[in-house]
């Protein structure tokens, strides 16, 4: 009986103390977008087809994350394309220390860097 109860205790406790350890980086932490959209071959050959499907998931989210902020959190008025959009983003996340990039989720600091070096202007939102 006592085993079964500490059991029971375990199980309902441990899902717990492991969310409350695991960082809160969403589907994506910013470490790992800037890996997946720059990294190059290990050979220096041309990329592999998963880091060039992983290139294009990064590109597909950076683009989900600017159209659904823009207007509100950040202004194209420069009429930026979205592949210089992308490497734009990439280059400003690069620049952040590692501890905010390996634990914080890709969208919130793509939207902070769209938000900071785009903004939108009076009247423009």
């Amino acid at each position: 009986m006592k085993k079964t109860l500490l059991t029971i205790l375990l199980a309902a406790v441990m899902p717990i103390s492991l969310a409350a350890q695991a960082p809160k980086t969403g589907r994506l932490s910013g470490s790992h977008i800037i890996e997946c959209w720059t990294s190059p071959s290990s050979d220096g050959s041309d990329r592999s087809p998963s880091q060039i499907l992983a290139r294009e998931y990064v590109d597909g989210y950076l683009a989900g994350v600017a159209d659904a902020t823009e207007g509100t959190v950040w202004c194209n008025t420069h009429f930026i394309k979205q592949h210089e959009l992308d490497a734009e983003v990439i280059g400003l996340l690069k620049d952040l220390p590692a501890t905010q990039t390996n634990s914080t989720a890709a969208a919130k600091l793509a939207i902070a860097a769209l938000a900071k070096h785009f903004p939108c202007t009076k009247g423009k939102k």
